[in-house]
């Protein structure tokens, strides 16, 4: 599940690479680390992706750009060959009763990867967009979200984990992971609210796309909310500081003011503080503002989305939000998808 860009230099998250691995390893899987010369590799019996017959390739999280720049053009083209080229060894194979393989399973960055088109990704999957070009990445929004299960949709979430449908709620580790919207080649960008609460899954070019979860807490505002409440807090502590100075309290907090997102510490014009927590005050009220606007957005949109293409012999799955870093009915569902992306 790690990509490597070389055997010293790791473009994927530590932690996700090791809780994947975990997770792997625990159903009695074989997982292996694959660099880019080992995708690179024309010959195809040196190719890893061949020799150790590779059923899932998985994009773990970590630094989106790292992780472009690391998969190549003839990385992606190889891998390309790989999943077109799996279908017809199983397509024989199948007749003797073997499984298929090839799957794709991405997460987080990987899903960054996969979805997006020119600086942002590879375009590795079709049908598939990051919401408003991932913007949501740059307001340092981390924490857990409930997700909405379409279990109508999901093979997986249908299964036997540990959801029911009366209780149709997950919760999933986010830290500036992407939203994802789905679009019809002949048409518009489509309503991911209609795709959940209409369970038709969306048919495009050969490829059937269906959400599997959307997000249901709205993270920014809680954001927004914290600090007004970090900042309504600080205000009162400095009041019983000036308790007998009224004057010069009414002074103070008529300047103009700013809050530490790390730290909560409340700093004003007269302190001429420029950065708090190794952060400056400008990047800080930058992330801020994002954060406003983002409030309201994140409810409804995709969180997990799988694809289906006729094409190919195997299937794919994206997970914005971190499955390896949650529940262990999270990592169920990583598990049980990673078996779906293969068929098995």
């Amino acid at each position: 599940p790690g990509i490597r860009d070389s055997p010293n230099i790791t473009i994927s998250h530590p932690g996700s690479v090791k809780c994947i691995k975990s997770i792997i390893k625990s159903r009695g899987w074989l997982a292996v680390d694959l660099t880019t010369a080992d995708l690179e590799e024309v010959n195809q019996n040196k190719n890893k992706l061949w020799s150790l017959r590779v059923d899932v390739l998985v994009l773990p999280g970590g630094e989106p750009r790292k992780m472009r720049e690391a998969l190549t053009q003839n990385c992606c083209r190889m891998l390309s060959k790989w999943r077109l080229q799996r279908k017809a060894i199983d397509d024989s194979a199948n007749e003797s009763g073997k499984i298929s393989g090839g799957g794709l399973v991405c997460i987080c960055a990987g899903t960054v990867v996969a979805c997006g088109k020119g600086m942002r990704g590879r375009n590795l999957v079709d049908g598939v967009e990051l919401f408003d070009d991932n913007r949501f990445a740059s307001a340092g929004l981390s924490g857990m979200v409930r997700l909405k299960c379409n279990f109508d949709t999901s093979p997986v979430m249908a299964g036997d984990l540990a959801l029911s449908k009366e209780k149709k709620k997950l919760r999933m580790m986010y830290c500036n992971d992407p939203l994802m919207s789905i679009r019809d080649p002949n048409g518009p960008l489509m309503s991911t609210r209609d795709l959940v609460e209409k369970p038709e899954n969306v048919k495009t070019d050969k490829t059937e796309i269906s959400i599997w979860a959307c997000y249901r807490t709205d993270l920014a505002a809680k954001c927004e909310a914290r600090r007004i409440s970090s900042e309504d807090k600080s205000l009162d502590n400095i009041n019983e500081q000036y308790q007998n100075k009224n004057r010069q309290f009414k002074k103070l907090i008529m300047q103009e003011k700013w809050l530490c997102l790390s730290c909560g510490k409340l700093h004003f014009k007269s302190n001429k503080v420029k950065s708090c927590c190794g952060v400056k005050k400008r990047e800080q009220e930058k992330e801020r503002k994002l954060v406003q606007e983002l409030a309201g957005v994140m409810p409804g949109k995709a969180a997990i989305v799988a694809i289906e293409k006729e094409s190919l012999s195997c299937q794919t799955v994206l997970f914005g939000p971190h499955p390896e870093f949650s529940c262990a009915t999270s990592a169920a569902i990583l598990a049980e998808s990673i078996l779906w992306a293969c068929w098995r």
